[in-house]
């Protein structure tokens, strides 16, 4: 995970993630030194300090119940206010990052590390999308990622066309892929997601066109569009989103804290796609939309 929660090791993609987030091989990941570690109240928007926190340089972030702990290789300025710094004592953290990462089983879709995919066993009907953590966000782990995958499973149907926005590892892609949609593109503003997305598409055989940019990029209305991205970001893409789902369509929003869910699912109805489904998991929303069909 990322700026969402276990340790990560890079930087989300955009300022979202500063998000969401090729990667550098493990091996050449930095030592980590310092940490520093924020309390935060009810009312901070974790998100947007996650974002602050990966801007200043944080090599992983990790969302705890009442705050923050990011890892540097030094001390560094500019960090929200509030926080006290401690240094790590020096271990192997390569070996430390693969211990704390296992194989994510959602629904049919197994997301497992390349260093587990060999030995990992899948049941009849089920696919692996093998899938290593780095640079772009989306591991399977956090709670927004398995909801937008679960609601991917429930109401994708074979041949359809799926638009990914902000696609970060590609995974939501590549999965839907897998899972036999037909036309799949996965657009991203930060263009290390896009190399990434695009490997980890390469490596799963899975057949997704990958393109730096925004909405505008996505093509015709898609079937099915998935927009796993910061609340600000929803708000803000509300009308953008709805236009790219085509009419009786279905758009999945998330990355939204529960607090604030209400607020992106009134915004993408007043642009015209209604609530259909909201779950929640874990202090997280995602929220199924369906633009009214022609």
């Amino acid at each position: 995970m990322n700026a969402r929660g276990r340790r990560a090791w890079a930087p989300h993609r955009d300022a979202r993630r500063a998000r969401r987030h090729p990667a550098a091989a493990p091996a050449e990941r930095p030592r980590v030194s310092v940490r520093y570690q924020l309390h935060l109240t009810r009312g901070d928007d974790r998100e947007l300090v996650a974002a602050r926190l990966w801007q200043h340089g944080a090599l992983g972030v990790q969302e705890l119940h009442d705050g923050l702990v990011a890892w540097f290789e030094h001390r560094v300025e500019g960090l929200p206010p509030g926080g006290a710094w401690s240094v790590e004592p020096e271990r192997d953290w390569l070996a430390t990052w693969r211990e704390d990462l296992d194989a994510v089983v959602v629904g049919r879709v197994h997301v497992v590390p390349s260093w587990l995919a060999d030995t990992h066993t899948l049941g009849p009907d089920e696919v692996l999308l093998r899938l290593d953590p780095g640079v772009a966000f989306g591991s399977g782990h956090h709670a927004t990622t398995s909801l937008c995958l679960e609601l991917l499973q429930e109401h994708l149907q074979a041949g359809q066309r799926v638009l990914d926005v902000g696609t970060g590892t590609g995974i939501l892609a590549i999965a839907a892929a897998l899972l036999g949609a037909g036309a799949v593109v996965g657009v991203d503003v930060d263009p290390q997601a896009v190399d990434a997305a695009r490997v980890n598409a390469t490596d799963n055989d899975a057949t997704v066109e990958v393109l730096q940019g925004g909405v505008e990029r996505g093509g015709p209305p898609a079937d099915l569009v998935l927009a796993n991205l910061l609340t600000p970001t929803l708000h803000h893409l509300a009308r953008e989103l709805v236009a790219a789902t085509a009419p009786g369509g279905l758009l999945v929003a998330s990355g939204v804290a529960q607090e604030r869910a209400d607020g992106v699912a009134a915004a993408l109805a007043a642009a015209g796609a209604p609530l259909v489904e909201r779950r929640d998991r874990d202090g997280w929303s995602a929220l199924l939309h369906r633009p009214p069909a022609a």
